[in-house]
């Protein structure tokens, strides 16, 4: 595992958790607004250009960042142990 994929996935998921924590609030203080329309799918995508929108849209640029460095992560991950493990044997010819 290479410093810099490793630093990228948890630069992703901590992006991730902030873009997470940022569509928690903005779902909070929509339904505190409006309280009788809290289970509609309005609330859970929002109008195009509302805050609601821009935090959904956010945290999914961030899952979908987050899945490509993981995978990132993990093939560096897989790259660095195949290399580790390959053993070389010299067999003497045959006389």
């Amino acid at each position: 595992m290479t410093r810099t994929a490793r630093r990228l996935y948890l630069q992703a998921y901590r992006r991730w958790l902030e873009a997470d924590r940022r569509w928690q609030l903005t779902l909070r203080h929509a339904t505190a607004f409006v309280p009788d329309t809290e289970m509609r799918i309005v609330w859970r995508t929002g109008h195009a250009g509302s805050r609601v929108r821009r935090a959904y849209e956010e945290r999914a640029r961030a899952i979908e960042a987050l899945h490509v460095a993981r995978n990132a992560y993990l093939g560096a991950a897989r790259t660095q142990t195949s290399t580790l493990r390959r053993i070389v044997l010299r067999l003497p010819r045959p006389v």
